[in-house]
């Protein structure tokens, strides 16, 4: 009997290491990888648990690890749980 293979494993989040098992999403990932090559600035929003993080880390991030190109870099910046908790406001 074949084994079957889930897209979605719930809550969670996919990484580089699980891109083998990441998969129904390839003109997703070419398409944001290659805006984000062309782009200066470019927000990926949506609901939480749409899968936002497991697109990045299994599915964007290890296309820039092949590429290898000298004048892009992938660099991960995780937020706090409440990241407005350490936002302080300004003194004017």
């Amino acid at each position: 009997m074949r084994e079957k293979h889930y897209r979605y494993m719930g809550v969670k989040t996919l990484e580089a290491a699980n891109r083998a098992i990441f998969f129904g999403r390839d003109e997703d990932i070419e398409g944001l990888f290659n805006l984000i090559l062309s782009q200066k600035l470019v927000v990926l929003f949506g609901k939480s648990g749409y899968g936002k993080s497991s697109l990045l880390n299994a599915g964007v991030l290890p296309l820039f690890q092949e590429a290898e190109e000298a004048e892009h870099r992938a660099i991960v910046v995780e937020c706090a749980s409440a990241p407005t908790s350490k936002v302080k406001p300004a003194r004017l």
